[in-house]
C-alpha cells in the first residue's frame, strides 16, 4: 500500500516493481488514496487480518473497503511549505499569510482539497473537532503531529467524546511529509462504521 499515487510517484513505481517479480511472488499494489494517518488503518487492519489467516484477495478487498471509510484532516500555521512544494500557488499562499489564515485540508479520490480557512490556531482545532464529529461510528482514530506532542494530547481530550482517548492512534509525521507541511501541523483520521 503506497502513498496516493496522485501526489506521489510511489505507486507507479511500485506497479513497475511488481511487474518485474509478478511470476515468482504474489504482490498486490493498492494505491491507499491517503497520506500518514489515512494509510495507517488501513495498513493495520491488512496486518491484523494477515495474522489472523486472510488470503491475499480478502485482505486487497478489506483494505479497499477500508480506504473508501477513512475520512482525515490536516491543519497548518502556514501555506508557506506546500507553497514550496508544489501544491499551492504563489498568490494563494502570500494571501494565506497576509491574512494569517489556518487552512485545513483532507484528500479527495488522493488529491489535496480544500475544507477551511481559520482565522488562528485555536479557530482551526475547532474545526478540526466540529469535522471529526462528522465522521459516523468511529471504529478507529489516528492523530498525528510534525512538532506538537503536547497540542496532540490536547487535540485527544478534545476528541475523547467521540472516541475513546486510551485507544486513539497516535504518531508523528514523517519528515518526507513534514517538508510539505512545515511544523506545528495536526492531523485527525476516522475510520467510520458501516
Amino acid at each position: 500500500m503506497t502513498i496516493t499515487g496522485k501526489l506521489s510517484a510511489t505507486y507507479e513505481s511500485a506497479v513497475q516493481a511488481k511487474a518485474l517479480v509478478d511470476n515468482t511472488c504474489r504482490i498486490e499494489v493498492i494505491d491507499s488514496l491517503w497520506v500518514c494517518g489515512g494509510m495507517l488503518i488501513p495498513a493495520l487492519r491488512a496486518a491484523q487480518a494477515a495474522l489472523q489467516g486472510a488470503r491475499l484477495k480478502e485482505i486487497v478487498t478489506m483494505v479497499k473497503d477500508v480506504i473508501s471509510r477513512v475520512s482525515g484532516y490536516i491543519i497548518f500555521d502556514t501555506l508557506e511549505y506546500l507553497r514550496k512544494g508544489g501544491r499551492i500557488g504563489k498568490a494563494e499562499a502570500l494571501l494565506g499569510s497576509l491574512l494569517k489564515l489556518n487552512p485545513i485540508i483532507t484528500l479527495k479520490d488522493g488529491m489535496v482539497s480544500p475544507v477551511a480557512r481559520t482565522r488562528n490556531r485555536a479557530s482551526a482545532i475547532d474545526a478540526l473537532v466540529g469535522l471529526m464529529e462528522k465522521i459516523p461510528r468511529i471504529e478507529e482514530m489516528v492523530i498525528q503531529h510534525a512538532t506538537t506532542p503536547d497540542e496532540l494530547e490536547l487535540l485527544a481530550d478534545r476528541l475523547s467524546h467521540i472516541y475513546p482517548k486510551e485507544k486513539m492512534l497516535r504518531s508523528r509525521i514523517n519528515p518526507v511529509i513534514g517538508v510539505h507541511t512545515g511544523p506545528r501541523v495536526l492531523i485527525a483520521g476516522g475510520l467510520a462504521g458501516k
